[in-house]
């Protein structure tokens, strides 16, 4: 286990430029893997910590990122049908305000603010399940470094190198969820 500090193949180096057509696979594969190795790793520490929110964050990341799909599909139609009373009335023919009750734009607009109302509950959700999940993932850390700590002989705490290894493990506030669950469209 490495209790909070991420493995030697983790650097966070930057990857050499390809120099030619010839060096891009080297280049993607270096790229993308050191990409996906510090996403794994960093699901594993969520997982540990709590597999209730990295499921939570999964669904709600998708959720976040369908929300749009959906929300231009509602404002093509609202806009659809405006034009289709618009039309009707260029045309002269009259569009009073009972016609405009029992119409289909009125209830694509109650759909539109029922949308707008759904996209600001499910913003402040994920904000607070990103919260919470961060907050997890720091005390499990912690309990790791104090586990870790436990199991060493007194003698290691005299020593420079353990206190530089400690300083790494440290967590960092909410940073280890952040930048991965953050997609948005």
């Amino acid at each position: 286990m490495n209790f909070g500090m991420m493995p030697q193949q983790y650097k966070y180096d930057r990857v050499k430029p390809p120099k030619s057509i010839l060096d891009l696979p080297r280049y993607l594969k270096e790229l993308l893997g050191g990409f996906f190795s510090r996403l794994f790793y960093i699901f594993g520490i969520v997982w540990r910590s709590g597999p209730a929110f990295l499921i939570l964050m999964c669904f709600i990341a998708l959720f976040e990122g369908l929300m749009p799909v959906f929300g231009a599909l509602l404002t093509s139609q609202v806009l659809n049908e405006l034009q289709v009373v618009i039309t009707e009335s260029a045309l002269g023919r009259e569009f009073g305000k009972a016609a405009f009750w029992s119409s289909m734009v009125l209830l694509l607009l109650i759909a539109f603010f029922t949308y707008k109302i759904l996209e600001k509950v499910v913003s402040r959700l994920s904000n607070a399940v990103t919260r919470l999940a961060g907050e997890r993932v720091v005390r499990h850390v912690k309990i790791e470094i104090m586990n870790k700590a436990q199991s060493l002989d007194l003698s290691a705490f005299d020593l420079p190198a353990f206190y530089e290894k400690l300083e790494k493990c440290q967590p960092r506030g909410r940073q280890p969820t952040d930048p991965y669950f953050k997609f948005h469209v």
